[in-house]
């Protein structure tokens, strides 16, 4: 008589491992954090939330924000009373624990509160202001006074006409809210400057949230030194 031997396998999965699912959280904002608030504030969330179990507000803002919140599938949006917005002002806003998906997952928290906010730095004008033999100089004013800036910070960059990146010097004006940008004068035109995201004011405050860009609108560079380029 033949016997039948069956093999059992099993797979041993280390703790915290086993029947694992993706955490339930908050996976943006709008605005994106850096842009300034102005009609409604949404927070986007990475599975279809069960507001009805909700027993308090599901954002809180310090300091203290009244408006009103609309609920959507995966999404809570707060619309401020634009009476109590404050002008170039940072609210603290925190979620809260108690929000659960559909599934019952408890929302994971974030360590830190989303920072909002009312105000944004922008390129405000960018105008020629020198050259030399081997370089010319644009002169950027921003809407605000700026930190401190490193000459070879990647957040300004020049692209000219060929695609290919200038070698640009950012440095600091004694003015406040002016940036000097050097680049080599045989440039290609036309080029285009960027200015990206993360430039901060001097208080740390308020950044540059989204890229801003001008075109040198000349074939020459007795053109560039005649022009000023006003930021639409």
């Amino acid at each position: 008589m033949r016997r039948l031997f069956i093999l059992c396998c099993c797979i041993v999965l280390p703790v915290g491992h086993a029947l694992s699912q993706e955490a339930f959280e908050a996976i943006g904002t709008y605005p994106l954090e850096g842009e300034a608030l102005k009609d409604s504030f949404i927070v986007y969330f990475s599975d279809p939330v069960d507001w009805e179990q909700l027993d308090d507000a599901p954002v809180r803002f310090e300091p203290k924000l009244k408006g009103q919140f609309d609920y959507g599938n995966n999404y809570v949006l707060f619309r401020p009373d634009t009476s109590s917005l404050k002008s170039r002002a940072v609210y603290e806003a925190t979620l809260s624990p108690t929000i659960r998906s559909t599934s019952s997952a408890a929302i994971a928290v974030p360590d830190d509160p989303i920072r909002v906010v009312t105000h944004s730095v922008a390129l405000a004008a960018a105008t020629f202001s020198g050259e030399d033999e081997a370089r010319m100089r644009i002169s950027l004013r921003f809407t605000d006074r700026l930190g401190d800036v490193a000459p070879d910070n990647d957040l300004i960059s020049i692209v000219d006409a060929n695609g290919l990146a200038a070698d640009s010097t950012v440095m600091k004006s004694s003015k406040a809210g002016i940036l000097n940008v050097e680049f080599p004068r045989e440039i290609a035109l036309p080029a285009t400057l960027t200015v990206l995201p993360g430039l901060e004011t001097h208080d740390g405050r308020f950044v540059v949230a989204r890229p801003q860009a001008i075109q040198f609108p000349a074939t020459d560079p007795l053109t560039v030194r005649q022009a000023i380029w006003n930021i639409g």
